[in-house]
């Protein structure tokens, strides 16, 4: 596993293990699968993307804990482009 993929794995370790998280078992669901794909190497942006998508898409915001709402920041930045076309971190 690359270290990006290490990192990235260990924050979302850190959210499922947040109570908040642990109890919405959908949510807690998403992470791990999340979790499944950095220790299978993926590519970081294709998890965060999707990650970002699923969270959006199948949860209101004020059903998400802070924790995962800094979690989307961090999503964002993994998945934005500049006008450019480079990836910003």
């Amino acid at each position: 596993m690359s270290k990006e993929n290490e990192q990235f794995k260990e924050k979302l370790e850190e959210l499922i293990s947040d109570p908040a998280v642990k109890s919405n078992s959908a949510l807690s669901e998403l992470l791990s699968g999340a979790v499944k794909k950095c220790e299978k190497n993926e590519s970081i942006r294709s998890i965060a993307s999707s990650l970002d998508l699923q969270i959006r898409s199948h949860f209101a915001e004020n059903e998400l804990p802070k924790s995962v709402k800094a979690l989307q920041l961090d999503l964002a930045k993994y998945t934005a482009f500049g006008a450019n076309g480079v990836v910003l971190k």
